[in-house]
Formats: structure tokens, C-alpha cells, sequence
């Protein structure tokens, strides 16, 4: 199969030398819209050294098909709070990025700040606007307005060890519903004569940070979790309180080791003492990358249901900043960055499945893997684009906590989170 994505690479690479990759101009066009050479400004958060580098040399790259355009690449601190003490001090200073890479998190409280340019006009106008997935187009969207290209999907997928579930007595094939998942926790861990935990059935948040697992729940149960058209929080329905329900009683199951699921250096999962976790796509690669022993010995469950199917779909976002003064510019980056052969180079390097539609049938035979993968960015959803998402990620530190350690029922704790949130969004100023 390898042989066979490869060649097509080669031959989209081939036909399309000829063009500029986003925008179909000549090699030697000038810059769009100037006579003049035009400095653009991007901004990427870090990653791996991989990922840098790509990102480093990808500027080189377009200007060498826009003359008249350099790109001047600024690599980020890799932590939310870093980038955003960045960006304030850009804001302040005027010196705000003509192309961003945003987090998800930054859409809904910068968006609102109108820090984002609305790209509706530009994109309606490109000719592979079709080509985008619809999921994808559908996250980087702030009350109607396209704010962004989504680029860089983050999945977070249960995987399975096969030979632990075979010890247990149990098919490779993973939690298809709640009552699949909790019947695999129960009989996959494994405890010593005296009942405790040797090995974890499932690695389950013990503290807040696993707040978007249990997100994923109450979305297959049917709750809004946030109601984004009246920007207001909605989790206290019913699929909300019985999905927070099943999260408590799963923990106290006592199935899982407390862990902080973020930290992927001492990952139960990944430290072969769990027979099932939850995991980023880019960890997961990372895996297949350095350890292919360890990965002949996982796979990847599918999306669970109950009344819905849901997963958790986090993104990056290409945006351009409002301030811009090239803003015909920056949008020929970002239809550069946007663009198959792209997708392609960094599916090769980093392994990230593409946005677009036309690449999805190769990308999905690839690996065996892939089409689940590909089911996670289809049914996935990252966080609701608020502007007061900080409110929202505050209150829930001690939510879940209250809850699984029984300080409060899953309904009370619901209410009383839902009134402080109401309570302080009087008094917020986006």
C-alpha cells in the first residue's frame, strides 16, 4: 500500500510543478496585488523538531514561487499560555503576525475580539473550496464567519492493547458502547491477591485536564454540553448528568491509576500498565515512528455511540490577522499551506491526515489504521468556540473532581457549575 500512495505523491507532485501549488500562478509571477516585495509574518507554535523544521523551510519554499513575498517564520513556545503572552504583547505593540497557527482554543476568545480576519469572501472565491472537509470547515467557523483553514486535526482515539484484551478473554476490536467500554475496564484489569491494581483496564482521568473525555460522553448522549447559537453553557440535561454519571462510576471502579493523561512520558498505556487509553494523534504517530514493536501490539478502537456517535476532534487553524497589511498576501500563504501538495508533505514528515476530500481515499489505505483515524476527524468535534472558554475550563477544574471523589452527585455538581459560570459571565468582558 505504501508503494502505492507514493506513487500517486509522486504524480500530483509532478503535474503540479508546473503551477503555484495554492494559486495556480507561474513560477515567476510577481507577488499578488504589489510591484513591491512584501515581508509576511507567520507564527507557528513548536512542536517537534521535525515539525519545526518544516515549518522553518516552508516559507523558502512559497517565496520561491512568489518572488515578490518572503515569509518570515517566527517559531512559538509550544504552551498556550507562552503563545498567548506572545500575542498580547504583538496586540499592545502592533506587531501582530499576518498568518497564525491557532489553537482551537484561541478561536472562540480571540475570534470574538475580531483578532481573526474573516475569510468567507477569499474562500468562496478559491477554486478547490470544495475540496475541504466539511467537519474541518465547520470548526473553524465564529458566529457564521469563516475564521479559519484547519490544517493539523488532533484526534483523541481509545487504542487497545491486543495481547492484554486477549488475556482477559476478549475480542480485538474495542469499545463500540458505554456498557462495551465498562465490560473492558472490568475484565482487563488485572490486581494482585490482596484486590489491588496491578495493571489498569482503562486509563481514566483522575484529575480535571480529562475534561474532553468526558465532553465526548455527554455529546453521545445527546447534550450540547455548551449551546454555541445562544452562547450559553447547557450541561445540565439529563445526557449531560447520566454521561457524568457513568464517568464517576467508572473511575470508582477502581479500573485506572491517577494519572495526568498530557503527560505521555508516564502514560500508564504507553508504560505497558493499561490495557486501554486515550491518546493524541500526534502521540500515536510518534509511536508507530520510534517503537514499532510496542505498535504491532495496539490498534485503534472505533468511535463509541450512544444516542450519537462523537469523538474528539481538536485542530490548528490557519489564520490571518486583522491588522495585516498584505491581506491578499497572506492569503496566497495560507492557500499555499492549504494546498494537496502540502497536505502530502506533511503527512510524510509528520503524519497528519489531510483536509482534504480528494486525498482522503489514499490517505485511508495507507495503514490499516487510517480508516479509523479517518472516522475520528469525521465524527469529531473539538471545544465549542466561546469567547469565555476560560470561564468554562475554570469551573470544571473542580467539577469533575467534586464528583468522582463524591464531594457532590454528578447533578449538583452540573448545577452548581453551570450557575457559576452564568454567575461570572455578568461581569465578563471578552
Amino acid at each position: 500500500m505504501k508503494n502505492k500512495i507514493t506513487v500517486f505523491f509522486i504524480l500530483v507532485f509532478v503535474f503540479s510543478t508546473c503551477f503555484l501549488w495554492a494559486g495556480g500562478q507561474d513560477e515567476e509571477s510577481p507577488a499578488v496585488g504589489t510591484d513591491e516585495a512584501v515581508t509576511l509574518h507567520f507564527w507557528i507554535p513548536g512542536g517537534s523538531s521535525t515539525q519545526d523544521d518544516y515549518f522553518q523551510q516552508v516559507g523558502d519554499q512559497f517565496s520561491k514561487l512568489n518572488p515578490n513575498i518572503k515569509v518570515e517564520i517566527s517559531i512559538l513556545p509550544s504552551d498556550m499560555a507562552g503563545i498567548n503572552q506572545k500575542l498580547n504583547a504583538a496586540k499592545l505593540s502592533q506587531t501582530y503576525p499576518d498568518v497564525f497557527s491557532s489553537f482551537l482554543a484561541f478561536m472562540g476568545p480571540r475570534g470574538s475580539k475580531g483578532e481573526f480576519m474573516d475569510l468567507t469572501d477569499y474562500f468562496n472565491s478559491w477554486e478547490d473550496k470544495d475540496d475541504i472537509l466539511d467537519a474541518t470547515l465547520n470548526m473553524g467557523r465564529y458566529q457564521d464567519k469563516l475564521i479559519g483553514l484547519g490544517y493539523f486535526p488532533t484526534p483523541i482515539m481509545k487504542i487497545y492493547r491486543k495481547d492484554y484484551l486477549e488475556e482477559a478473554g476478549l475480542p480485538a476490536k474495542g469499545a463500540e458502547t458505554w456498557e462495551d467500554l465498562m465490560n473492558i475496564a472490568l475484565k482487563a484489569s488485572v490486581r494482585d491477591s490482596n484486590g489491588d491494581l496491578v495493571r489498569a483496564g482503562i486509563d481514566w482521568p483522575s484529575i480535571s485536564k480529562g475534561a474532553v473525555n468526558i465532553e465526548v460522553l455527554m455529546r453521545q448522549n445527546g447534550s450540547k454540553i455548551i449551546d454555541e447559537s445562544n452562547q450559553v453553557p447547557a450541561w445540565t440535561d439529563p445526557g449531560a448528568v447520566e454521561a457524568l454519571q457513568f464517568a464517576v462510576d467508572l473511575w470508582n471502579e477502581n479500573v485506572s491509576f491517577p494519572h495526568d493523561w498530557h503527560d505521555f512520558e508516564n502514560h500508564p498505556f504507553v508504560n505497558n500498565r493499561s490495557a486501554m487509553g486515550n491518546i493524541m494523534l500526534p502521540m500515536y504517530v510518534n509511536i508507530t515512528k520510534t517503537d514499532p514493536e510496542f505498535t504491532d501490539k495496539m490498534f485503534i478502537g472505533p468511535v463509541m455511540h450512544r444516542k450519537e456517535k462523537w469523538a474528539f476532534n481538536g485542530y490548528r487553524f490557519f489564520v490571518i490577522g486583522t491588522d495585516t497589511k498584505h491581506p491578499d498576501e497572506a492569503w496566497e500563504f495560507v492557500k499555499f499551506m492549504m494546498s494537496k501538495e502540502q497536505f502530502i508533505e506533511r503527512f510524510q514528515l509528520i503524519g497528519l491526515p489531510p483536509s482534504r476530500k480528494s486525498l482522503m481515499p489514499e490517505y485511508m489505505v495507507e495503514s490499516p489504521e487510517n480508516p479509523m483515524i479517518a472516522e475520528h476527524m469525521k465524527y469529531g468535534k473539538g471545544a465549542s468556540i466561546v469567547p469565555w472558554s476560560s470561564i468554562y475550563y475554570k469551573y470544571w477544574r473542580t467539577t469533575y473532581e467534586e464528583a468522582i471523589n463524591k464531594i457532590k452527585t454528578p447533578e449538583q455538581a452540573l448545577k452548581d457549575f453551570e450557575k457559576n459560570v452564568l454567575e461570572e459571565m455578568k461581569t465578563f468582558n471578552p
